[in-house]
Parts: structure tokens; sequence; C-alpha cells
């Protein structure tokens, strides 16, 4: 008879963390396999996957006052500290204190500017840095390339005007990263007149503005953003791209559709596709949108928020809004997306518009995203068409993983209409900050 010293070690002996490891070995094939054997297996997988769950809370913490304007990617994060500049004829900047949920103003010290005119931008930083590049005059709509520096340690606020080369062309509505503590990445954004040749190749994304942005590494990961076409009408793409930032070279991840379609195909060696830059994916994509957020978190990015455009019965173009309850995580490492619905207090629909964003990495607990938004009014009640497939599903590449998601369906958008003004919309901050809490992998999975 067998002691205990000489019984077999299962897998159920291991520590959580080289369970963790061994999983990693796994392929989404596998892992899908393995989430259906049980429940502490399903759990493990989805925080290897994506995050085990997500809870949405809304914090009734007010700015000092009113602020004058609101507008899409306005705020950066820095530490434990968010930061919202306003430039305007008396320029200040918030800050709010991530853990002790207290705001502070601060009157910026202009250094060789005689005005400012009111300005909607977009802000990144670098070190102890924001930077405002571009966008447009509140009250000519005139467009902008200005490069703005401010310093947190002391708000000294100055134009950079000694940048050596060829500086972008005045846009808005572009996206504002930093690459490597060091470099400002500006893609995209609506420009006068022309805004040059589209490229012919598959993996280059098309022209747009109002996309989502994030940096993983020297990665940078552009989804979604919309397009005007000849005739004025919009174009909304739901599409995700990563451009290597050491070697500028473009990736698309393909619709995981495409990778179902060509398993299915009975292809010829000379027949195959070319697949170079191309990257196939699987899972449950987020439809089209603009004006969402994307922020990352290890490997993965989330994806949440934004709007779309659709048809009612009379052929009306409907400005819609994704609820901030529904998220979108993408694994960079297994190219894989699921799906989440975040618990939340509210009744209704969470939408909002102008989202800044701030994260907060809670160790083994998981990240906290905070949404600095102003919220949209008067939304339709949602209706759910479809139920998306679980998350252990999603994460697999086989075929009854892929045929239990049901496409196309419309189940996170919800018509708008906002009986604000813009100028009453401003004030309507009582719910201008929320945030996501989402838990991963680690001891406190069990809580």
């Amino acid at each position: 008879m067998m002691t205990d010293e000489e019984r077999a070690c299962t897998i159920f002996d291991l520590s959580l963390d080289i369970k963790y490891l061994v999983l990693n070995y796994l392929d989404n094939r596998s892992l899908a396999y393995l989430a259906q054997t049980c429940k502490y297996f399903g759990m493990l997988v989805r925080n290897i996957v994506s995050f085990r769950s997500a809870k949405v809370n809304t914090i009734d913490d007010l700015m000092p006052t009113a602020p004058p304007f609101l507008n899409y990617r306005a705020g950066v994060s820095v530490g434990n500290t968010f930061y919202i500049p306003f430039m305007n004829e008396n320029p200040f900047c918030y800050s709010f204190d991530l853990i002790a949920g207290v705001w502070s103003s601060h009157r910026l010290n202009l250094i060789d500017m005689t005005e400012v005119q009111p300005q909607i931008t977009s802000a990144t930083v670098v070190g102890t840095k924001i930077y405002l590049v571009g966008g447009r005059l509140l009250k000519s709509y005139t467009l902008s390339n200005s490069l703005i520096e401010i310093d947190i340690t002391n708000f000294n606020t100055r134009m950079v005007t000694n940048a050596q080369g060829l500086p972008p062309r005045p846009r808005h509505e572009h996206s504002l990263d930093a690459i490597g503590d060091r470099y400002l990445i500006v893609f995209g954004g609506l420009c006068y007149n022309s805004v040059g040749k589209e490229k012919e190749e598959r993996h280059v994304p098309h022209l747009r503005f109002g996309h989502a942005s994030a940096v993983i590494g020297h990665s940078l990961y552009i989804h979604g953003g919309a397009q005007l076409d000849n005739d004025s009408t919009y174009i909304i793409y739901d599409d995700l791209y990563k451009l290597d930032c050491q070697t500028w070279s473009w990736y698309k991840y393909e619709h995981p559709e495409v990778e179902k379609y060509l398993r299915g195909q009975m292809l010829t060696p000379g027949d195959a596709p070319q697949r170079e830059h191309l990257i196939s994916t699987t899972g449950d994509s987020p439809l089209d949108r603009f004006q969402s957020y994307m922020v990352s978190y290890g490997n993965k990015l989330i994806i949440f928020g934004g709007h779309s455009i659709r048809e009612d019965e009379d052929d009306n173009e409907i400005l819609c809004s994704y609820p901030l309850d529904e998220l979108s995580v993408f694994n960079t490492k297994r190219n894989a997306w699921t799906y989440i619905t975040a618990e939340t207090t509210d009744e209704e629909p969470i939408t909002i518009s102008d989202m800044s964003v701030a994260t907060l990495p809670m160790g083994s607990r998981g990240v906290r995203v905070y949404v600095f938004a102003g919220r949209k009014a008067a939304e339709i009640p949602r209706v759910r068409i479809a139920s998306r497939s679980k998350l252990s599903h999603s994460s697999s590449s086989n075929h009854s993983a892929q045929d239990s998601f049901n496409a196309p369906h419309l189940p996170s958008i919800t018509e708008t209409n906002s009986i604000y003004s813009d100028d009453e919309e401003l004030n309507n901050v009582n719910e201008i900050k929320r945030f996501f809490f989402f838990k991963k992998k680690g001891r406190a999975a069990s809580h």
C-alpha cells in the first residue's frame, strides 16, 4: 500500500502559479476542452485568456466645478494621478488622486505664450510631461498641428516650436500615443480637404478618425474608427491593426470568420491566399464603432464604449451607443477575442461620450479602469437579440466553439435620443467618473 509520500502527484496538488505555468503551454483548442471539464479549470482558463469577471461602479467624486468642455482622449494618468488639462482663455488642469479620490485644480503657467484660444485636442504623457498635439479651435473650428508641453511638476506650459523634421498636418479626432517613454505617435484624424492616398495593401489600415489606440511594448494597436465616404456617408470600422514601431511594419488581425472560412475551404497549395502581415484570430470580435476606448493590461487589450450608425425602417441614419458594461478583450499572445458582461447596479444601460481613461493596476486582484466622461441621457432600454458564446468556447479555434456565436446581431447597441444640448450636457457632471474592476488570476480569484 502506497504511503502519502509515495502517492503520485496530480495537477490538483500543484501550486496555483505552477498550474498557470503548465496551462500557458496549451493552445487555444486544448484550453477550451480543459475549460469544459469542471468549473475550477474553467475559471483558470478564463484568467489566462481573458479576465474572470468585471464590475462597473459609479463614483460620486465630482469635479471642483463643471468643466468648460469635454472631449475625447483629453486626459492622461501618471502613476496614481489622472490629469485633464483645459486649453482656453484661462488655461488650467484638473488632477484626480485615484487612491484618495480627491480632485485638485492647477493653473497652467504659460511660458512664451501670449494668447490661448479654446481648443480640444488629444493628450499623452512621457515621463512627467503631458503633450497635446493638434486638435481644433472650439469657436472657429480651425484645425491645428500645434505641439504643447505641460510639466506636471510645476505646470509650466509652453509651445514646442524648435522640433526638427516635418510636423503632422493639422487634424483632430486623431490618436496620440507614447512609445518607449520617448516617441509620440500621431495616427489618423480629420484633415482639411484631401487626407491622402489610400494604401492598397490589405494589412495597412484605411484612413480613419475617432479610432481607439493602445500600446503594448513597442507595438501600437488601432481598432475601429470612422471615415467619410465620397457621398458624405459614414463608414464605420471593426478591424484591429498592429504597428511594430521597431520595424515600422503594419499587421492586420483578420476577423474570426475569415479563419473559419479558410478552414472550410479545400485549397490546393497553389490556391492558398497570401497571409503575410495577416494574423488569424478566434473568438467573438467587437462590432464596428468609433470613439470607443482601448486600454492595455499585460498582453491583453480591453475595448469598451463608443458609437456606431444604423438605419431605421425609413432609411434614416441613427447614432447608437455601446453601453459600458459590455466589454471585448483581445489576448495578443493567443490572438483570441472574448466577451465579458460586467456586473453593474445601474438598471439602465450606461452610455457615455467624450471619454478619457486612467488605469490603476491592482496586483493579483486585476486592474481598475477609471472612465471620465459625460453621460448620455434618455437612452432607449436595451433589448438583447442574441446571446454571446461562453468564454471557454470563444477562446477556442474548433468549429463547435465558433458556431456557437450567431452573427450578425446587435447585442450592445441602443438608440440615442439625447434631450440635452451641448451646453446642457456639460452641466450633467454628477456621473463624470466610473470605473471597471477586472479580476485576474491569483489567490484573490477565490474571493
